[in-house]
């Protein structure tokens, strides 16, 4: 079983440990297996078991086994905290994002309502120069032009009752 590069995967982990604790295996399948172990990151429950002992073993074996193991980390748990940390700021950046691109919808700089969107550009004469309105005194002007002409029309309704009242009172006295 032993090759010029030792290659532990999980179909043939369990025979790797066996040979471990019995002894049997070359420094270079060790090694192997300290890799292994560091690397791997969802183990079936009966190779889990054996992750602290080698992460022990590949640290030089500082310490007694349970202070190694007060203050062990795994790889999987280093790996699930960073990818956490990325995810968390994948997921704050889009939310910046999205809060920021419906504040601009919403609150667009120089917008104007529906329907007045046609008149941007527009500029009037004033002393033969060119004078460009900002989005609100344009808004003003449209207001104040629809006020004008809503009190146009009121008074040629107006006009057109009196209109037909004096050809009602016509009719009528002939």
């Amino acid at each position: 079983m032993t090759t010029m590069t030792t290659k532990i995967t999980l179909s043939n982990a369990a025979d790797y440990v066996n040979r471990f604790l019995n002894g049997s295996t070359t420094p270079a399948e060790e090694k192997a297996l300290y890799a292994f172990f560091a690397h791997a990151h969802r183990l079936p429950e009966e190779l889990e078991q054996y992750r602290m002992m080698f992460a022990w073993y590949a640290a030089g074996m500082p310490g007694t086994p349970e202070e190694f193991a007060a203050g062990y980390r795994s790889h999987t748990h280093r790996m699930r905290r960073t990818e956490w940390r990325l995810w968390g700021s994948s997921a704050a950046a889009a939310v910046a994002l999205l809060v920021a691109g419906g504040y601009l919808f919403m609150h667009r700089p120089n917008a104007l309502p529906d329907g007045y969107e046609a008149y941007r550009g527009s500029y009037v004469m004033v002393d033969g120069h060119r004078v460009k309105a900002s989005p609100e005194k344009m808004m003003q002007m449209f207001h104040r032009a629809e006020t004008e002409i809503n009190c146009v029309e009121i008074q040629m309704q107006m006009e057109e009752i009196e209109h037909h009242e004096l050809m009602i009172e016509t009719i009528c006295n002939e």
